[in-house]
């Protein structure tokens, strides 16, 4: 082979990866800023990402693409640059992926953001305020509705979260979620979904507290004592809210009931010293509850 032909064939061997890592540089620079209104939504929300895109490209539209894993970019929304080069476009999110922004009949790009989608639950009824030996329970929806989504009932306990309740959604989304509560307690509860079989990600909802009530005879105390110390420290006030117990430790928070009304208070004085009483209310709890004289209440103690 002649000379001038290995060094042209040498010269343009070594331009091929050069070529190529301008190229490769080039597809991977992102030239248009980009912010997102949130990052974690619901099936189905909206999000909005913006940003300054110069002012060399007012006019121009700007596209707001979505890629799910194992799929192409598909476009969720469209917006067009203000004359001061700023933009803002949003698009409804279905599923868990990464987003950009993308200039039309330009190269321009923003980088991506991963965007999670986290599967959206509506409670349509609860009965989460019970006697001890009644059914507690939730109705309601998950979006997107999907057939056979695993849904359950939550209760919080020293360890993290306990399900006491099972079942999964159907074809329309919606769920129904039970339990036969056997003992007295208050304990936060939730409803979870895992959005898996959606393609989406876990949801949760926060429902308040399970309040299992038992009946107990109680009274009230307050005119005469006010200004007396209490037996777990602090002074007895016409404005104190609390309860007496005489086992339960100082603190122990429990919740009353007197036909509508509720009150959640906290155990700050020994007594009752009546027989057969268990509790006695202070003046302020009483009237929160609308309770006079003695008699029987409704405790989660």
């Amino acid at each position: 082979m002649r000379t001038d032909t290995i060094l042209r064939a040498g010269v343009t061997a070594g331009a091929l990866p050069i070529l190529c890592l301008s190229a490769g540089a080039a597809t991977a620079q992102a030239t248009v800023p980009m912010k997102l209104t949130d990052a974690r939504i619901g099936s189905d929300e909206r999000t909005a990402a913006s940003g300054r895109a110069g002012r060399g490209l007012a006019g121009r539209r700007v596209a707001l693409e979505l890629r799910v894993p194992a799929g192409a970019w598909r476009a969720v929304g469209a917006a067009t640059v203000r004359g001061d080069g700023q933009y803002r476009v949003s698009g409804r999110i279905a599923r868990s992926g990464v987003v950009r922004v993308t200039v039309a009949g330009t190269p321009e790009t923003s980088a991506t953001r991963r965007v999670r989608v986290v599967a959206r639950l509506r409670i349509a009824r609860r009965r989460l305020d019970v006697v001890a030996g009644r059914r507690a329970s939730v109705r309601g929806s998950v979006r997107p509705g999907v057939r056979g989504q695993a849904v359950a009932l939550q209760i919080r306990v020293p360890a993290g979260w306990r399900t006491i309740a099972r079942n999964r959604t159907d074809p329309a989304g919606r769920f129904s979620l039970g339990d036969r509560r056997r003992r007295p307690g208050s304990t936060a509860v939730r409803v979870r979904v895992s959005g898996r079989r959606a393609g989406v990600g876990s949801g949760t909802r926060a429902l308040g507290r399970l309040d299992v009530y038992r009946s107990a005879n109680a009274s009230w105390y307050g005119p005469g004592l006010f200004g007396n110390r209490l037996g777990c420290g602090g002074t007895l006030r016409v404005g104190t809210l609390g309860v007496a117990h005489k086992t339960l430790p100082c603190g122990t928070q429990v919740t009353f009931r007197k036909g509508s009304r509720s009150v959640r208070v906290r155990v700050i004085d020994r007594g009752p010293f009546v027989g057969g009483r268990e509790y006695d209310l202070t003046a302020a709890t009483a009237r929160r509850l609308g309770f006079r004289g003695h008699g029987s209440v409704l405790a989660t103690r």
